[in-house]
């Protein structure tokens, strides 16, 4: 068993210590972190988006229904958009 985890530690010197892939790893690390991040705020912006569609269709859709206007085409277009996204 001895012998094992000093194989164990020796490769694990080897490939991380003395050829320098530690560095492959932080490089990595920093690039997960980024794409996180930016997920994460296209995620809140998407959200957002979404939101703000939604409300405003819930809230003045009766009042746009009988204008016939092209906002109100528009608008339940978006919204139908919106709800396919969240189901």
């Amino acid at each position: 068993m001895a012998e094992f985890f000093s194989s164990l530690q020796y490769e694990f010197e080897r490939t991380f210590v003395l050829h320098d892939r530690w560095r492959s790893f932080l490089t990595g690390l920093g690039h997960t972190m980024l794409i996180t991040l930016l997920a994460a705020l296209l995620g809140v912006v998407i959200g957002i988006i979404i939101a703000a569609v939604r409300t405003t269709y819930d809230n003045n859709c009766d009042s746009m229904k009988y204008q016939k206007s092209i906002g109100y085409y528009i608008l339940k277009f978006f919204n139908a958009i919106c709800k396919l996204y969240l189901t």
